[in-house]
């Protein structure tokens, strides 16, 4: 019985996920096109790059949002399933970063000339489902105001229920840890910044709703196995463990289970295997569906993400800076697991500790996911610095229940 519901849930999604693109994809490029154009002449009115204060860290990522619209207007709405399949876009010379303000004018028009047609379908661009219908009615500005009121909505309902259900001091660390990760709160004015907070905060307020869904252990897997593919469905690769990290720690704060750091594992496995399975479901329905070798280009990508090039890190400012500090970062892990083996036996001695371990492996997970996928994280350090939020939150917290544990015992004595 129980494999059953995970192949239901398995092929559902996949279901969900392949008729929700490829219906979208039946939109007409002309009931778009009049928002299409506004929304670009917004981005390029704006700054491609713009750092607010000259903090590069901060900047936005209006050419990203600009890439969507040109993936938005290449739609083919005669043949949905390939260009649902394909998403494509339209470019100078193959290359995404020369002149695409001027190539999605251009797909905008109808004007091809010149332009050369990429596959960018190594995601499912799931963001389409919900981007695309609103472009009928809203351009970008109305999009970015809508964002402004429905996060900053979601994040205040999160923070009640936190204090609500767990306690004021646990909703105020959450609400000012979230604060430092919108900072300088240009989250909202970019399509795909906005898209993990919208799932990690929709996510954390339904496990804190519907408690049944984690009542059993594999209602519990299988929550976390569908966030983990909701996320890659819609993400563009920004700040994905956000969506593992926010709704496990209100699961654990919620229901109290025993062995906590058992939960994080079991509950990183589950999404993890949710993340990667639908996303290379992707890949190899798309190579059934077309004409294009999309598994073995997706593969390479796979491979170039995780190992990166000398070239790809060599561009940034200070490469031996980043060395330094993941192999930092690698070295610090082996010895906190090495030390954990060696002194388990004393450190399970100390409560506070012992009870508040489970903060720190949650804290771990961008390190983790930083240290895997270390070439995109370090190409794109301006936004992936971001799913640090996870690290602020529970280290924080871990800080306070160790504080409060001690002061607690003191008063006992």
């Amino acid at each position: 019985m129980k494999i059953l519901r995970w192949l239901a849930l398995y092929f559902g999604l996949l279901a969900a996920f392949t008729l929700l693109i490829v219906c979208v994809c039946t939109i007409p490029a002309s009931a778009i096109r009049a928002n299409a154009d506004a929304s670009l002449q917004q981005i390029v009115a704006g700054g491609w790059y713009r750092a607010p204060m000259g903090v590069k860290i901060f900047r936005y990522d209006a050419f990203t949002d600009g890439l969507m619209i040109n993936m938005l207007m290449s739609v083919d709405d005669s043949q949905p399933v390939k260009s649902a399949m394909e998403n494509n876009w339209w470019g100078f010379d193959g290359r995404p970063t020369y002149h695409i303000h001027t190539a999605t004018a251009n797909v905008i028009n109808g004007n091809f000339d010149g332009l050369e047609r990429q596959v960018y379908s190594r995601y499912w661009h799931g963001y389409q489902t919900v981007l695309r219908p609103m472009l009928t009615t809203f351009n970008l500005r109305d999009i970015r105001i809508l964002n402004y009121i429905l996060l900053t909505l979601l994040a205040a309902a999160c923070t009640v229920l936190l204090t609500r259900k767990v306690s004021k001091s646990i909703g105020a660390i959450f609400a000012a840890s979230l604060l430092i990760g919108l900072v300088p709160f240009n989250v909202p004015m970019c399509m795909q910044f906005s898209t993990c907070f919208y799932i990690s905060l929709a996510a954390m307020a339904v496990v804190m709703l519907f408690p049944r869904l984690t009542n059993t252990r594999n209602s519990l897997l299988m929550s976390f196995f569908a966030i983990g593919a909701i996320c890659q469905y819609f993400d563009f690769l920004t700040t994905p463990q956000l969506t593992l990290g926010l709704p496990l720690l209100a699961y654990i704060w919620t229901k109290n289970p025993d062995k906590k750091w058992r939960e994080v594992i079991v509950c990183s496995l589950a999404w993890a295997a949710g993340y990667a399975l639908l996303w290379a479901s992707k890949w190899l329905i798309a190579t059934l569906l077309t004409d294009n070798n999309i598994l073995a280009d997706a593969i390479e990508q796979a491979t170039y993400r995780t190992v990166g090039s000398d070239q790809a890190t060599s561009e940034k400012p200070f490469p031996i800076f980043v060395h330094i500090i993941a192999w930092t970062a690698r070295i610090a892990l082996l010895v906190a697991g090495v030390a954990v083996v060696v002194f388990r036996r004393k450190l399970s001695k100390i409560q506070p500790l012992t009870d508040n371990a489970y903060l720190l492996l949650v804290a771990l997970i961008p390190c983790v996911w930083f240290l895997v996928l270390f070439q995109h994280s370090v190409h794109h350090l301006w936004f992936t610095w971001r799913a640090l939020m996870i690290t602020i939150l529970a280290t924080a917290t871990f800080a306070y229940n160790i504080v409060k544990q001690r002061v607690t015992t003191n008063e006992n004595q």
